[in-house]
């Protein structure tokens, strides 16, 4: 669970941590150094005096109850405000004319140095501060269409993995027919998805490869032939499973692996110690809108957003940004795993597909050890979707597909 408390105790001891060795690095420049270190030392043991208060108050005021959320977060950008204040400071005394000497420059040092750390330390913390844990009691994709499902049928079997975010409810119209089909169907609900979403903040792209890898062999031991079939995001971790597990067939619908250019990846690595580490998806939405009600009563039908208390706690619900690298670098690795798949391959794309960008579909297509099959339909991303006129075709052309295995399944020895 997401801890306000828990976060501002750890960023108590960190500052603490520093400001016990600010308090011994100028102490010893202060008795040992020259005099443009005696000066510095005076400066750094003056901060790290100041911060330890600080770092004290933060403690000794946890007692008095934990501060909220937004509370929490100004303080850290007042904090970061008064390193830049001293980093300002410091280079007005660098501009100002005659001052020479280097008990002088000590001081500017004393002042550009500690003010620079501890912007950029409580920068960071400002953007790290996790968003308070829900009032609302609501329990989210509670109803059965949300949960993983097990569609009886004959010896085939297929398992679908769904988007991310997203649950098996997405995939249980292709799960229904191959069912008819003759086949047994299988949807998984990936960890941190569906009704386990409470949890999802501590879940990773490990913890959903675990997932299919675990299923994938739980289905291997009683059925055959073996089809595995992932939609948008849940394709990418389709690919990857299908490059280490012995399938006899993978489909990819709208397979998502390459959601940002390079350069943005690389830029996002960079400053991504500065950016947020939660974003909130529902800020500024208008409940009043019929698609965002629709998409709530989906989530949990218990919830009403009109009242006033579950629209703040819906506007402040936080998403941990670490879940997007984690998706972002499952695609990446989709496309590096797509050379290893032995298994025959179906994909299929919509062509103005603003999600899964057709480009980059049939680029993943080349890197496939068989040719893999790939049809593109008009159709935009949610190509599961029975009111999409795209839907007959995607239906008919899996089953089509999933009979081809079968057909070669028999003829086998």
């Amino acid at each position: 669970m997401i801890d306000v408390g828990g976060f501002l105790r750890r960023f108590s001891f960190r500052l603490a941590a520093w400001s016990a060795a600010s308090l011994a690095g100028g102490s010893a420049l202060i008795l040992w150094g020259g005099p443009l270190a005696r000066s510095a030392g005076i400066q750094t043991a003056a901060w790290g005096a100041a911060e330890t208060g600080l770092a004290l108050a933060w403690l000794m005021g946890r007692r008095c109850g934990t501060p909220t959320e937004r509370a929490l977060r100004l303080a850290l950008w007042i904090q970061a405000g008064l390193g830049l204040v001293c980093l300002a400071a410091a280079l007005a005394l660098i501009l100002l004319p005659g001052r020479d000497g280097a008990a002088w420059r000590g001081h500017v040092w004393g002042l550009a140095a500690p003010g620079l750390f501890l912007f950029f330390f409580h920068l960071i913390h400002a953007q790290s501060v996790p968003p308070p844990a829900p009032v609302v009691q609501a329990r989210p994709f509670d109803s059965d269409e949300h949960r993983s499902f097990l569609l009886a049928g004959g010896r085939p079997a297929a398992l679908l993995v769904h988007d991310l975010p997203g649950t098996p409810a997405e995939m249980l119209p292709l799960g229904r027919s191959l069912q008819k089909a003759g086949w047994t169907a299988r949807g998984v609900s990936l960890p941190g998805f569906g009704t386990d979403l409470a949890s999802l903040a501590s879940r990773g792209a490990q913890d959903w490869q675990r997932c299919i890898d675990s299923t994938l062999c739980e289905l291997r031991r009683r059925h055959s032939p073996l089809l595995l079939i992932g939609f948008s995001l849940g394709g990418a971790l389709a690919v990857v499973a299908a490059s280490g597990a012995a399938l006899d067939g993978l489909v990819l619908l709208a397979p998502v692996w390459r959601m940002v250019p390079g350069l943005a990846r690389a830029a996002g690595a960079l400053l991504r110690p500065f950016l947020p580490r939660y974003f909130y998806p529902l800020r500024r939405a208008d409940f009043r809108d019929a698609g965002t009600q629709e998409f709530l009563r989906a989530l949990a039908p218990s919830l009403d957003p009109e009242d006033p208390a579950t629209a703040l706690e819906l506007r402040r619900l936080g998403v941990p940004v670490r879940l997007l690298t984690e998706a972002f670098a499952s695609g990446i690795r989709s496309y590096r795993s797509a050379v290893r798949v032995r298994c025959p391959t179906l994909i299929l794309q919509g062509s103005y597909d603003e999600l899964a960008r057709p480009d980059d579909t049939r680029r993943l297509s080349c890197r496939f050890h068989q040719p893999a099959r790939y049809l593109e339909l008009p159709a935009g991303h949610w190509l599961l979707a029975e009111r999409e006129p795209s839907w007959a075709e995607v239906e008919r052309t899996v089953l089509e597909f999933a009979g081809a295995l079968r057909g070669a399944s028999l003829q086998s020895p």
